[in-house]
Order: structure tokens, then sequence, then C-alpha cells
């Protein structure tokens, strides 16, 4: 049975992807060290991977992204945030802010991580406005 995200419109399914990576990113928050968010954490079962890359956050919404070489994906960084901004409804605002903080920190390879201390209320305010956008 093929999902049917023509109920998301006309958001549409990038605006369930993006929802989905806050949840990720703030369900594997760190009990133990308040700066930091686990890669990983195994949540009733279910393995949680948290997007704590730029590249997490910007691959799925890239097309070709995994076969883009460093300099091309630094390229698409710097138009993504409008443009994934575009298909997040009542969000493109809050969306293209923090996709553009994200860019900044963009150096073509996995190395910045996406911590705790600068992004936490941020994701807090985008987990509250895609919330509401996505029903």
């Amino acid at each position: 049975m093929d999902p049917d995200f023509t109920l998301l419109e006309p958001d549409g399914s990038e605006a369930l992807a993006f929802r989905l990576l806050c949840e990720a990113w703030w369900m594997n928050r760190s009990e133990t060290d308040p700066r930091l968010v686990n890669k990983s954490t195994r949540h009733n079962g279910i393995i949680v991977h948290a997007p704590t890359t730029p590249d997490r956050w910007f691959g799925p919404f890239v097309e070709d992204w995994d076969k883009l070489d460093a300099s091309r994906k630094r390229e698409a960084v710097k138009n993504a945030p409008a443009k994934i901004g575009e298909k997040m409804g009542d969000a493109k605002v809050e969306v293209t802010t923090f996709l553009k903080s994200l860019a900044v920190l963009y150096d073509g390879n996995r190395s910045a991580i996406i911590g705790r201390l600068e992004f936490e209320a941020a994701i807090a305010e985008l987990l509250k406005k895609v919330s509401s956008t996505v029903r």
C-alpha cells in the first residue's frame, strides 16, 4: 500500500520530511550532556537516527545529493534554504531562516555538528510551526 501524501497538500511530503528531521533531532538530545545530540538512539525498540550534520538536513531535499562532490554540494546549499522553504507552507520563513544558519556551517563534508546549544530553541519553534502546518 502506497501512502497518500495528498492529505498533506498544499505543503506535501517535503513538510512531513522536514518535521520528521526536527522530531528525530529533538528525540536524540543527550540526557547526560545538555550540549549534545546523539547520532542514533533507541526509543521503545526503534533506532532513531538524528540529523546531526548539515548533510543530513539538506540531503533529503536536494536531488542526487549523495552523487554530488563537495564543491557542488556547497553550491547547492547556497540555494537550498529558499527552495526548501517554499515547500513549507506557513513555516516558510522559519524553515528558510533555520536552513540559512545551517548553510553557514556547511563546509562540503560531514564535519559540522548541529549541537543543542546553537539550535535547540530554533528547532523547538520549528516543531511547533511545522506540526501545525502538517496535519
